[in-house]
């Protein structure tokens, strides 16, 4: 599902994981606990390489195998928990969240507290007056529009007798030169520690199946995917605008030419001459650039403001992809550490169709 959804559909997806893994098993090595958590974040990293997803922590530790969701809490702390599971929605602001069935009869019961703090906090992120020292943080409340449980009892009737929602992933997917599922199956095999390297998946059928645990507003009729109701275009970033502002009219106005761009570049985009696709990149990230700067000057808007960056970010990755270009920057010391000085080179390849003009360098580090 995290290759569906952030390569095969372009969404931003974040991986919210309470723990490490530090109370597991080592297939792979002799590291326990604290060491093998460590390994088991390195193997999340490799996972990310293939299905694009941010990585996001709690404090939880797993302790172990655990017999039930109440001694997981009490080992946890649930409100501690509770609070950096709040923490990570209001700092990614997602519109639509997934997670792991709310029971189950096997395994240890880590997942299921999982999965409730997930349903818990999708309405507590929205009230101001829980965890409000996130404020001080810098972090606002964020409702989400829907959150549904996947996996084992998937497929029963949710929110409201909403039946499931099928999502496909075992269908080719031309860029990817496979299916959502066999890539995933290729992330997976990074938990080498839980020995996943040779559980690979062929060719063939995969279907996701999630049901609607909650939402805001209520859903009311049956839904074919995820999505439905979210608005997911550029045009549709005005939901974000201030309620009554005399000037929405026009940011209307710009989102729909920001739309307009955008299609332009997404119509001109060919994976055998992806060069095509170069210039009206270039205008729509400079468009978007110029929209977001006037409104940082404005002031307010802070969602808005945060989705245009995400479009910028977009579009200036995509916009060296599309012209040929690699840029590479090399520390001469493979184990640099703070205080030391250090020299770095800067390489750029244009193996694109046409010339480009190197204006500046820079570094910039924390």
């Amino acid at each position: 599902m995290l290759v569906r959804l952030s390569r095969g559909q372009g969404l931003r997806t974040g991986l919210l994981t309470l723990t490490r893994g530090d109370g597991g098993q080592n297939e792979i090595g002799p590291e326990l606990f604290e060491a093998l958590g460590v390994l088991r974040t390195g193997e999340l990293m490799a996972v990310h390489r293939y299905d694009a997803a941010e990585q996001f922590f709690t404090r939880a530790y797993e302790f172990g195998y655990s017999f039930s969701v109440e001694e997981t809490f009490a080992k946890w702390g649930k409100e501690a928990t509770l609070g950096d599971v709040v923490k990570a929605v209001r700092a990614f602001r997602p519109d639509v969240m997934l997670t792991l069935p709310l029971e189950g009869a096997g395994g240890g019961q880590h997942h299921q507290a999982a999965a409730r703090l997930a349903v818990e906090a999708f309405r507590a992120a929205a009230d101001p007056a829980r965890f409000p020292e996130h404020a001080r943080q810098g972090l606002r409340p964020w409702q989400a529009r829907k959150i549904y449980r996947g996996g084992v009892g998937g497929g029963a009737p949710g929110a409201g007798g909403a039946p499931p929602v099928h999502v496909a992933t075992g269908g080719l997917d031309p860029l990817l030169g496979m299916s959502p599922q066999e890539l995933g199956s290729l992330a997976r095999a990074s938990h080498r520690s839980q020995g996943t390297s040779q559980l690979r998946a062929g060719p063939g059928e995969g279907i996701g199946v999630f049901t609607l645990v909650d939402s805001e507003p209520g859903v009311k009729a049956p839904e074919a995917d995820l999505l439905d109701g979210v608005d997911v275009s550029v045009r549709g970033l005005a939901r974000f605008a201030r309620a009554g502002e005399p000037s929405a009219a026009g940011l209307e106005e710009e989102l729909a030419a920001l739309q307009a761009l955008a299609d332009a570049a997404r119509d001109a985009f060919d994976a055998r001459a992806p060069h095509k696709a170069a210039a009206p990149l270039a205008a729509y990230l400079a468009r978007v650039r110029e929209v977001g700067a006037r409104l940082q000057r404005e002031g307010g808007r802070p969602d808005l403001i945060g989705r245009l960056a995400d479009e910028e970010h977009d579009a200036a990755a995509a916009l060296p992809l599309a012209a040929g270009l690699a840029f590479e920057v090399l520390s001469d010391d493979g184990d640099v550490v703070r205080g030391q000085s250090f020299t770095v080179t800067a390489a750029v390849a244009n193996q694109g169709a046409a010339a480009v003009h190197l204006e500046a360098v820079s570094v910039r580090v924390p």
